[in-house]
């Protein structure tokens, strides 16, 4: 049993099946399993009782992926985790996926290290989006067999960090709730010196958002009002943190009303995506953090 390393899973209104599948894949390659429930509709007390080397934390209500994350941390650091890895509910991983992330940390004393990206619909590699000092954004594009690099930011889903890094950097930002929380986290580690090193050999299988269109180039996400607030909003709050490049903060607000405009002109629901992005901007402005107003 890797005993040092602990796998932290948040979950919000899981489909079982796809939960289940992870923590046995995860048991299999000898990790500790700890659970962090946001979700509101079902508690999975009795679904995840009493399974060996699994953990269950219910909050009772959305707390945000951020204060999960750092409840996960917190728990695991107390058990003497000495790495711990992020999930998302629906996250699967491959033989020996662990003991590569963990060997391949302890050859090249990196303390951050991540997989490359597959998408689950069109089984193409996602592009490594990484981000310097100066705010301007560089696209890494993956290809099979490409040696091992590093990146300033990476998605915190299969990412394995060493204990040591939260003692330095600290713990995720809750004052953000949900989106750009592993961007932001990463963007202080840069302004530590600490890179992630991602690895090619390592994949993993992703989806982002509910679908997505494309539309003159742009591949849009397509999430729910309720998370486009967050990512308008979160955008807002970038501009405060000073470790957060301005240049990439501005771009991020700009983009935001881009995307909006065009899931506006795509979507159904037009007036539900402009009311989020109107309050999402006043909260912005205002300084309004966390849950804000739809954390239930």
């Amino acid at each position: 049993m890797n005993s040092n390393i602990y796998a932290v899973i948040v979950t919000y209104n899981p489909e079982l099946k796809n939960l289940n599948a992870l923590i046995t894949e995860l048991k299999e390659q000898n990790c500790y399993v700890v659970v962090v429930d946001n979700s509101t509709n079902f508690t999975l007390k009795d679904k995840l009782a009493d399974i060996e080397k699994v953990h269950l934390i219910c909050l009772g209500r959305n707390e945000g992926i951020a204060k999960a994350q750092n409840i996960g941390i917190r728990y695991s650091l107390e058990k003497g985790a000495e790495k711990i890895i992020f999930f998302d509910q629906d996250s699967r991983i491959r033989n020996e996926f662990i003991k590569k992330l963990s060997c391949y940390m302890d050859n090249e004393n990196a303390k951050i290290a991540g997989p490359v990206f597959i998408d689950r619909d069109k089984s193409h590699y996602y592009p490594i989006c990484n981000i310097k000092k100066n705010g301007l954004r560089e696209k890494i594009h993956v290809t099979e067999g490409q040696t091992p690099f590093k990146s300033s930011v990476t998605i915190s889903s299969g990412t394995m960090v060493s204990k040591e890094v939260f003692e330095i950097v600290g713990m995720m930002d809750e004052e953000l709730f949900i989106d750009y929380v592993d961007t932001e986290w990463c963007l202080r580690c840069l302004n530590y010196g600490i890179l992630v090193h991602i690895i090619p050999d390592i994949e993993m299988v992703h989806a982002i958002g509910d679908k997505s269109v494309k539309i003159c180039g742009i591949n849009i996400p397509i999430h729910s009002p309720v998370r486009r607030y967050y990512r308008v909003r979160n955008a807002f709050l970038l501009l405060r943190k000073n470790h957060v490049p301005l240049l990439l903060s501005i771009r991020e607000v700009v983009f935001s009303l881009i995307h909006t405009t065009l899931i506006i002109a795509t979507q159904k629901n037009k007036i539900e995506y402009m009311k989020k992005h109107i309050l999402a901007t006043l909260d912005g402005i205002r300084g309004i953090t966390g849950g804000g107003r739809y954390n239930a």
